[in-house]
């Protein structure tokens, strides 16, 4: 019923929340390897 397609949307929110938290966290990380590299090449 009602609360079956509501818990569906919610996870399905939850899960996006979550993709979108690791896509952020692995651009974070690049951007950090970059900065290393950058770093490293000034020297």
């Amino acid at each position: 019923g009602r609360s079956n397609a509501y818990a569906i949307r919610n996870a399905i929110r939850v899960a996006k929340q979550g993709i979108e938290h690791d896509i952020l966290g692995q651009i974070q990380q690049a951007m950090v390897m970059n900065q290393a590299v950058a770093l490293e090449n000034v020297e």
